[in-house]
């Protein structure tokens, strides 16, 4: 037993093995030749125990790296090797003993292999390979999350990017109108359906309290043309109070306010344009027309030069100063600066308009008629062409054609005291009191400082033999600077 104790656990089996093989041999035996016949071939099985048991060892190994059912079956498989050897063996063992002796190799076969199996699977390995085994599906699942993720992640983005894409077109196309738009004054009928898809392309990417200041301005030039005045100054205004110095704004609101007749109202937010940007041509040219429209003509005039010395190529500069001129009388400067429009700008409606209104008033009649077919042509809804038209007509004796276009400015606008005035003349020189004096009282209740129709109402108090009626008006007229009829006054009226 001493022997065995020093000698590895698998090394002294197999010694255990060779001592009790060796010891049967010897005991079972009939002759010396047999029995070393019987020795030799015993040798030879335990050379073959010894090789299957270092394959065992070898197999011991691999434990690592197998599970345990795995193992467990390699010890069956072992165990059968071993038992069968010994079964083998036995056939040479001729002594009662050999069941206890199978049954000791087996329990100590069995006693080793266990031993040698706590040393590999212990509570570490058998954790290792469990968490191992944990792991897998977890990490599975893990990575299948992952994929999903990822490819949900890429359809929403890939739809965010065709969002993106689509709002940056958007707003490429809006931003190219509104280039082009700067660049125009947006009062040609094109300018103005390019304003409006400007608009429209801006509502679809934007609410009104996302707009800035920028948008505001857009919007009231879009109402601006469209002549919704009071829309048009609430926008703007929005515009100056996100950017106070914004000239521009401050420029458009004071037109809009000329537009509704706020003249003095205007005046105050140019002088702000001006101030914020004095060399806003745009500006000094609306300043001079609302002085104009109050009356104040030689201040008008500075204003129009100011706008001219800034910008020689104002078409509607020159037009202004030229009607600014006709309203102090000095028609042939007047014609000379709507030629100088036309020349910039031979689409300018209202230079045509304004230089057959001077025309007509030199009793150039024929050439202001083309002067006045050609606005018209332009743009037909210009209320005052067709008004000066008519105007024009009754001097060359036309009446009922003076009518027709008479009704056609009040179509257009039919709160105008002028039209109503001139076809009240029409009228008259027709034979239709009636409808005369019907025109020249809405005239008045229109607007009763108008010069021409005091001087009609006297011509149609004369018709009807009202003489004193008659001088009253034509006095009247003469007070506000029609100096025709200080020659009824003359004629007719001496006594009074």
């Amino acid at each position: 037993m001493l022997i065995f104790s020093r000698v590895p656990a698998l090394s002294r089996l197999g010694f255990l093995i060779v001592f009790i093989l060796s010891f049967s041999v010897v005991q079972g035996q009939d002759s010396v030749s047999v029995q070393r016949y019987q020795k030799e071939e015993l040798k030879r099985e335990i050379e073959e125990l010894r090789k299957e048991l270092s394959d065992t060892r070898d197999d011991l190994a691999l434990i690592q790296q197998k599970d345990t059912v795995r193992l467990r079956q390699r010890i069956d498989i072992y165990l059968a090797v071993v038992i069968g050897t010994a079964i083998l063996l036995g056939f040479f063992m001729n002594w009662v003993g050999k069941r206890a002796v199978l049954e000791y190799i087996r329990e100590y076969a069995q006693e080793t292999i266990n031993k040698g199996i706590e040393k590999i699977i212990t509570k570490d390995w058998i954790a290792e390979k469990v968490h191992d085994k944990a792991q897998e599906p977890l990490k599975e699942a893990m990575a299948q999350l992952k994929k999903n993720f990822k490819e949900d992640a890429e359809k929403e983005l890939k739809k965010m990017e065709a969002s993106v894409q689509k709002y940056e077109q958007a707003l490429k196309e809006l931003t190219g109108k509104k280039s082009s738009l700067e660049a125009s004054k947006a009062s040609e009928p094109e300018d103005k359906e390019q304003l409006q898809s400007f608009m429209e392309g801006l509502k679809t990417v934007k609410e009104e309290e996302d707009y800035t200041a920028r948008d505001w301005f857009w919007k009231g030039k879009d109402e601006e043309v469209r002549g919704a005045y009071k829309e048009s100054i609430e926008s703007y205004t929005q515009a100056i109070r996100l950017n106070p110095q914004n000239d521009s704004a401050w420029n458009n609101r004071g037109l809009a306010k000329t537009n509704l007749g706020q003249h003095q109202a205007a005046i105050g937010d140019l002088d702000e344009a001006i101030r914020l940007n004095p060399q806003n041509d745009s500006a000094w040219n609306n300043r001079g027309l609302a002085k104009n429209n109050l009356g104040l003509y030689q201040e008008a005039i500075e204003d129009l030069d100011e706008a001219l010395r800034l910008n020689p190529q104002n078409d509607a500069a020159w037009n202004n100063r030229g009607h600014t001129k006709s309203n102090l009388g000095r028609y042939e400067e007047a014609i000379e600066d709507c030629n100088e429009a036309l020349s910039l700008n031979p689409e300018n409606y209202a230079a045509w308009n304004n230089r057959g209104s001077a025309r007509d008033i030199l009793g150039q009649y024929q050439e202001a008629i083309g002067d006045l077919d050609e606005a018209l042509r332009i743009n037909p809804q210009n209320n005052s062409a067709w008004n000066n038209r008519g105007f024009v007509k009754n001097n060359l004796g036309l009446y009922q054609e003076a009518i027709e276009d008479l009704d056609e400015a009040l179509r257009l606008n039919p709160e105008s005291p002028n039209s109503y005035a001139h076809r009240a003349y029409s009228y008259l020189m027709l034979d239709q009191l009636e409808k005369a004096e019907e025109d020249i009282v809405k005239s008045q209740s229109l607007d009763n400082t108008y010069p021409p129709g005091w001087y009609y109402l006297g011509l149609i108090r004369q018709k009807q033999n009202r003489m004193k009626e008659a001088c009253k008006a034509w006095k009247k007229a003469v007070e506000l600077g029609y100096k025709e009829a200080q020659e009824k006054l003359d004629e007719f009226c001496k006594e009074s």
